[in-house]
C-alpha cells in the first residue's frame, strides 16, 4: 500500500461529469499576476441521487479582470443571481459572500497539472433540483458589510436600547 492523497477522507476523487452542487465556501486570493481572485469550493449535494455525493470540488478560481469576468457572470446566472447585481470593484469578496450557500450544477472535467489530475469546473448550469436559494446579502452604508449566517449582524453605532446584552 502507498499513501494516495486523492483517496483521503472522501473515498476517491470526483470523476468527470455533471453534478448538482452547493457552494460550500470561498477564499479571497491574489493571483500570480496580482489580480484579485475569489476561490469557490463546491459540495456535491447528498439530497440528489448522483455519483460522488458529499465529495468536494475545490479551488475554482474567479479572477476579477475584464477578460475573465464572463466566468463570474456564468456562475452567477447558474446560481440564480439577478441580472444587474453589482459586485463593487473594491470588494470582490462580495461575490464569495453572495455565492456561498447557493445551488447550481457544474460540469467537471479532468485537469492535469504537475503530473497530477484534478477535477476542474468547465461549465455552469442552473439547478434542475429546485431548492430555496439563500437571500442575497445587502451592503450597508459604509460599503461592504453583508450579513449572512456566518457574519455578525451590523448594528449602527449609538443603538443601545432594546438589545439583550445591555
Amino acid at each position: 500500500m502507498k499513501i494516495d492523497y486523492d483517496n483521503a477522507g472522501s473515498g476517491g476523487r470526483v470523476l468527470p461529469g455533471e453534478y448538482e452542487v452547493r457552494v460550500s465556501g470561498y477564499e479571497v486570493r491574489t493571483s500570480t499576476n496580482q489580480n484579485q481572485c475569489i476561490q469557490l469550493d463546491y459540495e456535491i449535494r447528498t439530497d440528489v441521487d448522483q455519483e460522488c455525493q458529499g465529495k468536494f470540488v475545490k479551488y475554482d478560481n474567479f479572477t476579477f479582470t475584464e477578460n475573465a469576468f464572463w466566468r463570474i457572470c456564468a456562475a452567477a446566472k447558474a446560481a440564480g443571481l439577478p441580472d444587474g447585481l453589482e459586485i463593487p470593484d473594491e470588494y470582490p469578496e462580495y461575490f464569495g459572500k453572495v455565492m456561498k450557500g447557493r445551488y447550481l450544477r457544474i460540469v467537471v472535467a479532468d485537469r492535469t497539472y504537475n503530473d497530477k489530475t484534478y477535477p476542474a469546473v468547465r461549465e455552469f448550469l442552473g439547478t434542475v433540483t429546485p431548492v430555496r436559494q439563500p437571500d442575497i446579502p445587502q451592503m450597508d452604508r459604509d460599503g461592504f458589510s453583508p450579513v449572512t449566517e456566518d457574519d455578525f449582524m451590523y448594528i449602527p453605532s449609538g443603538v443601545e436600547d432594546g438589545l439583550p446584552f445591555n
